[in-house]
């Protein structure tokens, strides 16, 4: 950092995002307050998140090669943000696979250094469970099929641990908040894939575990994994004859491929809740508005580095939220930056959150968290209800009281029923 400079080294996930991403930062550059900087980025290809070697390595180009104040980058291990915060580097990440990520105990044990877009892992599965008690358990599983759906909802939960989707989350927080209204759930398996990634879990062991939640009664399953994994349990189902309800929370990604890999009748019974914020149409979105405000300002900006396929839609809007939290994080610090007053200044600031048709979801980080979104909307998914983008064809995530959010402490009766007939409210607003 110099008295020009904010250099940030980021990640690209995808091959021509390097023009799309300097677009954000002078969208950033111009509309926040950074005391007389502007940021540069310094852009790395993703690669592989996951080895000991391959962490140090990009906690190096930090540091050493870009020489940066901070990092944009999806979700890693430990010893990645160990490496980092032993530099004194500022990271801010978004989840990407799963909505299951870093808890907040993790991330307080590297403050100030270390900061998620997405709720904390640990808070999203509280919700869950109080959303639960207070809305489904004691109830028929009405979105099974006969005859589960004839008898009051007996839960299993299956975890993926991965070093991706936070290595301390566990169970805990759902099973505690379950546990406050009678609901302990009656299977608890785990996969551990032990540093892995996609590919960790087999069909073998899918169909094992129906087996054995089949042989628990179960017919409400808690999937605490990402859409891959979930997509093998549900296929391992619809092989059995075995169609329970499917409480998911991994993302839905509505680019080509992923709709098939849920097929009916189990690909039909996925819902729960999103703490990200609501899909709107690509033009409503605040990332492409941003990117149409740095090309007014830019010379020869060229807008068609967007798409608008579902893909890299929901890939730049991410890598836009990690932005914005920096951005935010770098103007309330005021002129001295440095990570202490970056992160004093995130827990500090009271966000405003106007009201907003888009329903974004709250932000801020109350009682000294690390995590910014705060509150969640209760989604499904629809096979016959067309998405936003260009190749999302095989359905799309519906939103349960137009995608009205609730947050922790605040989850009261039901209101409004999933899966209705379509179309449904998929955030057209």
């Amino acid at each position: 950092m110099t008295r020009d400079t904010i250099r940030v080294t980021v990640w690209t996930p995808l091959e021509g995002f390097d023009r799309l991403l300097d677009m954000f930062a002078t969208h950033f550059n111009n509309r926040f307050q950074f005391y007389g900087r502007k940021l540069v980025l310094s852009h790395h290809p993703l690669g592989w998140f996951g080895d000991t070697a391959s962490d140090v390595t990009r906690a190096v180009e930090m540091d050493e090669t870009d020489k940066s104040f901070a990092g944009v980058t999806p979700p890693g291990q430990s010893r990645f943000y160990k490496e980092v915060a032993r530099r004194h580097l500022i990271l801010t990440m978004v989840s990407w696979v799963t909505n299951v990520v870093h808890t907040e105990k993790e991330l307080a044990k590297w403050h100030p250094y270390t900061w998620q877009y997405t709720m904390a892992g640990d808070r999203y599965l509280s919700n869950i469970g109080e959303w639960i008690c207070k809305r489904i358990a004691g109830k028929r599983a009405k979105y099974a099929r006969s005859p589960l759906n004839s008898q009051k909802r007996r839960f299993a939960v299956h975890l993926q641990k991965t070093p991706f989707a936070g290595e301390s989350a566990g169970t805990g927080s759902l099973r505690a908040a379950l546990s406050r209204c009678g609901a302990t759930p009656k299977r608890t398996s785990v996969n551990d894939s032990g540093g892995g990634f996609a590919g960790s879990f087999t069909e073998a062991q899918a169909d094992t575990e129906i087996t054995r939640m089949r042989r628990a009664k179960v017919n409400s399953v808690i999937c605490i994994c990402p859409w891959y994994e979930e997509s093998m349990l549900t296929n391992a189902a619809n092989r059995a004859g075995y169609v329970p309800e499917w409480i998911t929370t991994a993302h839905h990604p509505p680019w080509s491929g992923v709709p098939a890999s849920f097929p009916s009748p189990n690909g039909d019974r996925r819902f729960g809740l999103l703490p990200n914020p609501m899909h709107v149409p690509l033009q409503r979105e605040p990332g492409f508005q941003a990117l149409r405000d740095a090309g007014g300002r830019a010379t020869g900006a060229d807008m068609t580095v967007w798409a608008g396929t579902g893909h890299d839609a929901h890939t730049a809007l991410r890598m836009y939220r990690q932005m914005l939290l920096l951005a935010s994080g770098i103007q309330m610090a005021g002129p001295k930056l440095n990570p202490q007053t970056f992160g004093a200044g995130l827990q500090r600031t009271r966000f405003p959150n106007p009201p907003d048709p888009r329903r974004p979801g709250k932000v801020g980080f109350i009682d000294g968290d690390h995590s910014m979104i705060n509150d969640a909307a209760q989604v499904y998914w629809d096979r016959k209800t067309r998405g936003h983008y260009v190749d999302e064809s095989g359905g799309t995530t519906c939103f349960l009281e137009r995608g009205k959010r609730y947050k922790l402490g605040r989850w009261g009766k039901a209101r409004g029923a999933f899966f209705t007939r379509p179309p449904c409210f998929n955030g057209s607003v």
